[in-house]
């Protein structure tokens, strides 16, 4: 369980079994907190697979809303930038399972939005969904465009 509570001038404290903390939106909003945990789930994953062949992970998120209310994603886009001893093929499967099957956030939200994926594996563009040069045919490939990138 979560508990928010407000402390005053929009200032709110959340608390979970292990730990407390604070929420200013004129610091970090809830909609980057919201995208925040969704991004952290599946670096959370990658970074769980790697273990010790990974030297330096980052996650770009970039993401769209509808102007109107209720402003919902429409769109987010998942730039994986990963440097690891893994091969080009261990790094796309992780990639792959986080996103299919372990990351609950990305999971409870592909239905409805756009998802852009670009897998960077040390420096290298291994998967940039809706590139014309893709392979149509591989199986990652078919699974990311079937989240909107295509």
């Amino acid at each position: 369980m979560i508990t928010i509570k407000h402390k005053g001038n929009f200032i709110f404290e959340a608390e979970n079994e292990k730990s407390k903390i604070t929420i200013n939106p004129k610091e970090y909003s809830p909609i980057e907190l919201f995208i925040t945990g969704m991004a952290g789930c599946t670096a959370y994953d990658i970074v769980d697979f790697l273990k010790d062949k990974l030297s330096d992970f980052e996650l770009e998120v970039e993401y769209d809303r509808r102007e109107e209310y209720p402003r919902i994603f429409t769109k987010i886009s998942l730039t994986y930038h990963i440097y690891s001893d893994a091969t080009d093929e261990e790094v796309m499967n992780f990639v792959r399972s986080s996103l299919k099957k372990y990351c609950s956030t990305t999971n409870s939200l592909k239905e409805d939005i756009e998802f852009k994926i670009t897998l960077i594996h040390n420096g290298n563009v291994l998967v940039l969904n809706g590139d014309k040069d893709l392979n149509e045919d591989d199986e990652l490939t078919q699974f990311l465009m079937s989240c909107g990138g295509g």
